[in-house]
C-alpha cells in the first residue's frame, strides 16, 4: 500500500468509524464508488470489527501490506484481520491441508529492511516453536510472502481475551488469580528450562482462552541464556546491542531498567507485577511518565497489598513481595519454586522471608567455592591432569553431539528375505546407544521411514532434530555378519567415524557392542554398562536361529499395533526362547507381547500372569533389562491396582534406558491416571522428542491428552499424527474428544473412520446416528460388536452405558468390574466418559475403595 493509498484508506476509514454501525456500508459505498478495490480494502478492515479497525488506524504504517479476505498467504487463506500491534498485524486464516483455522502474524513492510526488528520477529518464531507446552502459544509454521518477501508466523488460533482486558475491569477473584498465576509460572518454567527468557512479560502478552486456559504470547524479546550444548532449543540468537532497554515500562525488572543482562529472575519480577495487578486491580509501578515509573521500579516499593486487598492470605502477600525484590538474588530463583508456593497461597500460613544477612552469607560461601574451583581448574589445565588440556583443545574445533539418529542399515546381501535382519539390527543398535543418559537417540519407529531414502542427511537431521546421524550397511553371509557404519555430523557433513566390523553370527551381540562402543567413543561418551557401576549382560553369545527368530518377532511387534501382529510376534519370540532358553531379550519381548494382548482385549482370558512370569525371568537373566521393568510396572498398574510400586518400576526402567520412548509414554499415561497431569504430559513430550513419527507414541500422546481433559490439544495432536499416517486409534480418540466437546457431527465422522471398515456396518452405524444421534450410534455399534463375538467385559459395558446416558446401568457395571477386578478401572479417576457419574455417591465410593 503506497503512502497515497494509505491516506485514502485512512480518511475513509476514519469517516466510517464516526458513523453509526448501520450507516457505515452506505458511507463507504458512496466514498469509494469510483474505486471498487479501495472499497474492498476499507470494508475488509471494518469487517474485522470497529476496535480492530481503530487500532489499525492508529498503528499501521503508510506502507503496510493489507491482506484481504480470500487472499492466499502460502497455502493459508486469509479470513480477516483480528489485531494490530507494534510487532505486526495478526490475521485469522484457514489451513486447507489440515482443515483448521489458524492465526498469522505478518511483519509490517516498513520493518522488513530493519534488521533488528526482523531479527526479533524471527526470534519470536524460533523461541516459541521450540516450546511445546499447554500454557505457551503453539507455533505451527514460518514463511515469507511471495510478493514482497515479508515474514510471517503461523500459530494456533485462540478464542478469548488478553489478561489486560480482564484486569481493566478490576481485580480478579482470589481463586482465579491464583489459577492464572499457576498456569503462567508453569509456562515460564517450561521456557526457562529450555534456556529461554521472555523479557517482555505483561498482561497484554498473557491470553486467557474461553475455557480458562492461559497462553503466554510473544517471545519476540526472548533470549537464550545457555550455550547450545546445554539447551534443548539449540538455536543461535543475536543479543540486543549493549545499552538497549528492552521490555515494557511498569513490568521491567530493575536490572532491565539499568540495561543489565536479564535472566529468568527478570521474568519472575514481571510475574510478580502481573500477580499484584490481578489481585489489586492496580499496577504495581505506574507513574505519570516512563522515567518516573522506571525510577519507582529502582527505588520504591508498591503499595502494600493488604492495604488494597483486605483479608489477603499472608503467604500470597509474601510470594508477591519476594517476586518483586529489587535484588535478583532475593527473588525466587526459578519459576518452579513459585509453582510450589501458589497453590498453597489460599491458606493462611505465614510466609517466612529470607533474611538479607542469610542471603549474603550464602552468596559469600558460593563466591569462595567459585574461587577455589577456578584455581583448581587453572592448575588442572596447566598440568594437563587426566588429559584435560588436550580434551579442551580438541573441543574448540569440534561440535558437541548431544542427539543422534541411526538410519536403517542397508541390506546389501541381495536377499530381500534378509530385510528383517537389517531392520532388527538397526533397532538393536539404537537400543544399545539409547541407554546413554547424556545422548538423545531417536527410536527405530521414527527412523524406519527413511529406509532407502535418497534425501540429504542435513534435511533428515533437521526433521528429527538431531546433531548427527549414523548410516551404514549390513551383509549376512552364512555364519558371518559384516556391518559398515559412518557417523556424520549433520551440520558440517564431516565424517566423525567410518569403520567396518565383522563377527560370527553367534557373537552378534558382541558385534552390536563393538559398533555402539565405537560410536559412543567418537562422540565422547561411555555406554551405560561400561560406566562404573554399570550392568553388564550375563550372556554375550546367542544361538543364531534364536536371534533370527527374535528379530522376526521384533519386526511384527514394531509394526502396526493390532492383535494380529501381536499374535505373530508371540510365535517368533517363543521360537527364540525354544532355541536359546537363556536369551533375555526374547523373554522381555514375549512378556511385552502377552501384556498387550491382554491390555488390548485381544484374548478372552487376560495373560497378565504369564507376562509377569516372563518379565521376571528376563530380569533374572539380565538385571538391566528396562523393557521387563516396564512390563512389571504396567501389570502392577493394570492388574494389581498398585499405585506405588509401578512408579518405582517405571523410574528404574527410565534410569536403565532413558531414551526408550515407549517407557516415557506409558509412564506419562500412568501419571495422568494418578491425577499428576503436568508430570504425565511432560513424560509424553519426552516420548515425542524421542519418537516423533511413531504411530504408538503419537496415539498414546493423544489418549493421554484426552484423559487429561485437554480435548482441543488432543484434537490438534491427533490431526498432526494423521499427517504422518492414518491410525485407527487417532480416529477413535478424535471421535471421543468431539463427543465430549458436544460436537456430534464431527464425532460420528471419526467414529466411522475408526470402525470395522465394512461398508454395510458403517452404513448401519450412520443410519442409526441419523435416526437418534450418538446414543443410537452407540447402540448399533454395540449390536455389531456382539455379533462379532468380540470381548465385552464389565468396564467396556460401563463405558457403553455412560455413552448412552444410562447412568444406573453404568454404575452397576462399574461395581461388577470392581468385584471381578477388571482391567480398565485404573483410569476411573480421570476417564472423561465417566464425567456424568462423578457426583454419584456410589462412584465416589468406588474411587475410595480403589485408593484413587
Amino acid at each position: 500500500m503506497t503512502p497515497e493509498r494509505w491516506q485514502q484508506v485512512k480518511e475513509i476509514l476514519h469517516g466510517a468509524l464516526q458513523e453509526e454501525p448501520g450507516a457505515r456500508p452506505a458511507f463507504v459505498g458512496q466514498a469509494c464508488q469510483s474505486d471498487p478495490s479501495l472499497r474492498l480494502e476499507v470494508e475488509s478492515l471494518l469487517g474485522s470489527g470497529p476496535d480492530v479497525a481503530a487500532d489499525f488506524l492508529k498503528s499501521a504504517p503508510p506502507d503496510h501490506i493489507l491482506l484481504l479476505r480470500g487472499m492466499l498467504l502460502g497455502s493459508y487463506e486469509i479470513v480477516n484481520l483480528i489485531g494490530v500491534g507494534g510487532m505486526g498485524e495478526v490475521y485469522q486464516a484457514y489451513d486447507p491441508r489440515l482443515e483448521r483455522n489458524v492465526a498469522i502474524k505478518v511483519l509490517p513492510r516498513a520493518f522488513v529492511n530493519n534488521l533488528d526488528r526482523l531479527r526479533r520477529f524471527e526470534q519470536e518464531a524460533r523461541a516459541a516453536a521450540a516450546l511445546n507446552h499447554p500454557n505457551i502459544l503453539a507455533i505451527y509454521d514460518i514463511g515469507t510472502t511471495a510478493e514482497a518477501g515479508i515474514p510471517y508466523v503461523v500459530s494456533e488460533l485462540l478464542e478469548g481475551e488478553t489478561l489486560r482486558e480482564q484486569v481493566k475491569r478490576g481485580p480478579l477473584q482470589l481463586k482465579k488469580a491464583i489459577d492464572y498465576g499457576v498456569q503462567i509460572v508453569h509456562g515460564l518454567a517450561a521456557a526457562h528450562e529450555k534456556g529461554i527468557v521472555h523479557r517482555d512479560l505483561k498482561p497484554e502478552n498473557v491470553f486467557v482462552s474461553s475455557d480458562g486456559r492461559i497462553k503466554i504470547l510473544d517471545f519476540g524479546l526472548a533470549k537464550l541464556t545457555r550455550p547450545d550444548g546445554e539447551t534443548q532449543a539449540r538455536m543461535q540468537m543475536v543479543d540486543t546491542e549493549p545499552g538497549a532497554v528492552l521490555g515494557t515500562v511498569g513490568y521491567m525488572s530493575p536490572e532491565q531498567v539499568r540495561s543489565q543482562p536479564a535472566d529468568q529472575r527478570s521474568d519472575i519480577f514481571a510475574f510478580g507485577a502481573i500477580l499484584y495487578e490481578m489481585l489489586s486491580g492496580h499496577r504495581a509501578f505506574h507513574k505519570p511518565t516512563s522515567v518516573e515509573t522506571m525510577n519507582a521500579i529502582l527505588n520504591e516499593d508498591p503499595q502494600a497489598l493488604p492495604q488494597v486487598v483486605p483479608n489477603l492470605p499472608p503467604a500470597l502477600q509474601g510470594a508477591v513481595s519476594r517476586c518483586l525484590e529489587k535484588n535478583p538474588e532475593q527473588r525466587f530463583q526459578s519459576a518452579r519454586d513459585i509453582v510450589s508456593m501458589l497453590p498453597a497461597s489460599a491458606e493462611t500460613q505465614p510466609f517466612a522471608p529470607v533474611s538479607v544477612l542469610h542471603t549474603r552469607r550464602i552468596a559469600l560461601r558460593y563466591m569462595l567455592l567459585a574461587v577455589i574451583f577456578m584455581v583448581l581448574l587453572i592448575l588442572s589445565i596447566g598440568l594437563n591432569i587426566r588429559g584435560l588440556r588436550d580434551r579442551l583443545s580438541r573441543g574448540v574445533n569440534s561440535r558437541t553431539i548431544r542427539s543422534l539418529a541411526v538410519l536403517p542399515l542397508q541390506n546389501v546381501s541381495g536377499d530381500v528375505s534378509q530385510e528383517y535382519f537389517a531392520d532388527g539390527m538397526t533397532d538393536e543398535l539404537i537400543t544399545d546407544l539409547a541407554k546413554v543418559t547424556k545422548l538423545r537417540v531417536i527410536s527405530y519407529t521414527s527412523v524406519e521411514r527413511y529406509k532407502d531414502s535418497q534425501r540429504p542427511l542435513p534435511e533428515i537431521a533437521r526433521e528429527l532434530g538431531v546433531d548427527a546421524v549414523v548410516e551404514g550397511t549390513i551383509l549376512k553371509s552364512g555364519d558371518h555378519v559384516r556391518i559398515t557404519a559412518q557417523l556424520i555430523d549433520a551440520q558440517s557433513g564431516r565424517h566423525v567415524l567410518a569403520e567396518s566390523y565383522e563377527r560370527d553370527v553367534r557373537d552378534i551381540l558382541g558385534l552390536e557392542d563393538d559398533v555402539a562402543k565405537q560410536i559412543a567413543s567418537a562422540i565422547g561418551i561411555t555406554l551405560a554398562r561400561d560406566a562404573p557401576g554399570g550392568v553388564t549382560p550375563s550372556k554375550r553369545t546367542v544361538d543364531p536361529a534364536a536371534y533370527e527368530a527374535y528379530l522376526k518377532g521384533l519386526s511384527f511387534f514394531n509394526d502396526d499395533m493390532n492383535c494380529h501382529n501381536f499374535d505373530n510376534a508371540l510365535v517368533y519370540f517363543q521360537k527364540a526362547i525354544d532355541k536359546d532358553p537363556n536369551f533375555a531379550p526374547a523373554y522381555s519381548g514375549l512378556a511385552d507381547t502377552y501384556f498387550l494382548l491382554g491390555d488390548w482385549r485381544c484374548w478372552h482370558v487376560e495373560p497378565f500372569d504369564k507376562a509377569e512370569s516372563l518379565a521376571g525371568k528376563a530380569i533374572e537373566l539380565e538385571p538391566g533389562n528396562a523393557h521387563a521393568r516396564e512390563v512389571l510396572a504396567e501389570i502392577g498398574f493394570s492388574r494389581d491396582w498398585n499405585w506405588v510400586g509401578p512408579a518405582e518400576q517405571f523410574q528404574t526402567a527410565i534410569d536403565l534406558d532413558p531414551n526408550d520412548a515407549a517407557i516415557h509414554s506409558y509412564y506419562g499415561m500412568f501419571l495422568v491416571a494418578m491425577g499428576k497431569e503436568e508430570e504425565g504430559l511432560a513424560e509424553e513430550r519426552k516420548a515425542q522428542a524421542l519418537d516423533p513419527f511413531s504411530d504408538r507414541t503419537n496415539m498414546l500422546h493423544t489418549w493421554t491428552l484426552y484423559l487429561a481433559h485437554r480435548f482441543d490439544e488432543a484434537i490438534a495432536h491427533a490431526n498432526h499424527a494423521l499427517t504422518i499416517s492414518a491410525s485407527y486409534g487417532e480416529y477413535y480418540w478424535l471421535g471421543q474428544c468431539y463427543e465430549k466437546k458436544g460436537m456430534p457431527d464431527q464425532a460420528i465422522e471419526f467414529y466411522l473412520k475408526a470402525g470395522s471398515g465394512r461398508p454395510i456396518e458403517n452404513a448401519q452405524r450412520r443410519a442409526a446416528y441419523q435416526k437418534g444421534g450418538l446414543v443410537e450410534y452407540w447402540r448399533e455399534d454395540e449390536q455389531i460388536r456382539r455379533s462379532q463375538n468380540r470381548k465385552v467385559d464389565a468396564v467396556r459395558q460401563a463405558m457403553y452405558y455412560a455413552h448412552t446416558g444410562e447412568k444406573e446401568k453404568a454404575i452397576e457395571q462399574l461395581q461388577m468390574a470392581y468385584r471381578q477386578h477388571c482391567n480398565g478401572l485404573q483410569f476411573l479417576k480421570v476417564e472423561p466418559v465417566y464425567d456424568s457419574l462423578r457426583d454419584d455417591p456410589r462412584f465416589k465410593d468406588l474411587l475410595a475403595r480403589l485408593g484413587l
